[in-house]
């Protein structure tokens, strides 16, 4: 089963995607695909949150810059990250203990990506990291 509901937020002239703490926890949601948001900037995922997600997807949000998982998210399962065709990308946050059990972090065409920063403990099991575009080689 798939997130429903996520709050849409204008905040200083942009649109955030926010996911408030402990949103999510239902043992039936299991995946986030969300693809082609044309104006959103920000993604915020509090703490606590997707408990038993097995599956984040984000492909083409042309204006995306910043993504922010926050502690304690997708925990209880293996799971996978898929970011793809994110041009304006710069920044991923994910905080302590989330995404642990992970297999596979993609970033694909995410052309901009600054940096990734991770807490403790994240993707500790990732047997697979895939890294596609120009540029992300160096990061």
């Amino acid at each position: 089963e798939e997130v429903k509901e996520e709050e849409v937020v204008e905040w200083e002239d942009q649109q955030v995607i926010k996911l408030n703490d402990g949103f999510g926890n239902d043992p039936g949601i299991t995946e986030w695909s969300r693809s082609a948001y044309q104006s959103i900037t920000q993604i915020l995922i509090g703490n606590d949150c997707l408990q038993f997600l097995t599956h984040l997807e984000l492909k083409q949000y042309p204006s995306l810059e910043i993504l922010t998982i926050g502690k304690n998210c997708c925990t209880k399962e293996k799971g996978e990250l898929l970011i793809v065709e994110c041009p304006s990308l710069r920044s991923i946050l994910i905080g302590s203990r989330s995404c642990h059990s992970w297999v596979t972090l993609r970033l694909e065409n995410c052309n901009n990506l600054q940096s990734i920063e991770t807490g403790e403990d994240c993707f500790r099991d990732c047997g697979s990291l895939i890294l596609k575009g120009k540029g992300l080689a160096w990061l």
